[in-house]
């Protein structure tokens, strides 16, 4: 018997054995009995084959989210051209991301990785400094410096202040 639900996946062989694999990301942990036998050595063997594995981080999950939302876009074109060319590149950033979860050379995937998130982080910053301005606008101003170019956030209303910037220690005087 074989049942699946959102997070475990259970097998029941013969002999009432019971295997739980965790599916968050990729495999988490797998638990098994002593009793099986075959399946200790199935698992044996996937947890050596995954040993040294890049395994999924944040650039394989966005592959998969970009994949996902080209296949559903595919589905709704009735133009073949357009249907095949994205049901392509879904196909092909798939096989990317199985590519780099099982490449055993971390040091250029963990490059990869960093790059990429730090690409999200800058523009996760931009939209957050964006939402914090607009909330703080009726309390307070933000001015960059004139040297390193730092948002710096002044109490709104003060006239003219004199400023030494946290950042770079530069001191200027700015109307607030």
């Amino acid at each position: 018997m074989f049942s699946i639900n959102a997070f475990t996946c259970t097998f029941y062989e013969e002999n009432l054995c019971i295997v739980i694999i965790n599916w968050t990301y990729f495999f988490l942990g797998v638990y098994c009995y002593p009793e099986c036998g075959f399946m200790r050595r199935f698992i044996y063997k996937l947890q050596q084959f995954f040993y040294g594995r890049n395994g999924t981080d944040g650039l394989n999950l966005f592959l998969m989210i970009i994949s996902v939302v080209l296949l559903t876009v595919s589905m709704f074109i009735d133009n073949y051209i357009a249907d095949s060319i994205l049901s392509t590149s879904a196909l092909l950033l798939i096989v990317l991301q199985l590519l780099r979860s099982f490449s055993r050379n971390l040091y250029k995937r963990r490059r990869e990785n960093a790059v990429f998130m730090s690409v999200i982080y800058r523009i996760k910053g931009f939209f957050s400094l964006r939402k914090r301005k607009w909330k703080e606008r009726k309390t307070h101003r933000y001015k960059k410096c004139p040297a390193c170019k730092a948002q710096l956030r002044f109490p709104k209303n003060k006239g003219k202040i004199q400023v030494t910037c946290p950042k770079c220690g530069k001191k200027f005087t700015t109307k607030v």
